[in-house]
């Protein structure tokens, strides 16, 4: 089965910001550069205020709830980072698809 550009252009938008998204997370964990943005997980914050700033303002008390427990503040960051990657990705594949129409 072939797939269209627009569900390939989609996936990879949605795959993409997921990678580099956990890429930043544990980079800011792990090394001194996010460390302005404090806290005990900088790169957290830092995903949260410029990456997916949308879909967290939706999350704000469940992400903030419980900061001493890492285990959640991380897996509900994560939940975060996956469905901003699913709405990039939808995103994506509808408006290639409204400029293959638009176009054809």
């Amino acid at each position: 089965m072939k797939k269209s550009a627009s569900v390939l252009i989609g996936d990879a938008v949605g795959v993409g910001h997921f990678v580099v998204c956990n890429v930043v997370l544990l980079a800011g964990q792990f090394l001194p550069l996010f460390q302005t943005f404090g806290g005990k997980h900088p790169g957290l914050r830092f995903i949260y205020q410029h990456i997916d700033a949308m879909v967290y303002e939706y999350f704000k008390y469940s992400a903030d709830a419980r900061p001493e427990d890492v285990f959640y503040t991380l897996g509900v960051g994560e939940l975060i980072i996956l469905l901003s990657s699913v709405i990039y990705g939808f995103a994506a594949y509808v408006l290639l698809k409204a400029v293959i129409f638009i176009l054809d």
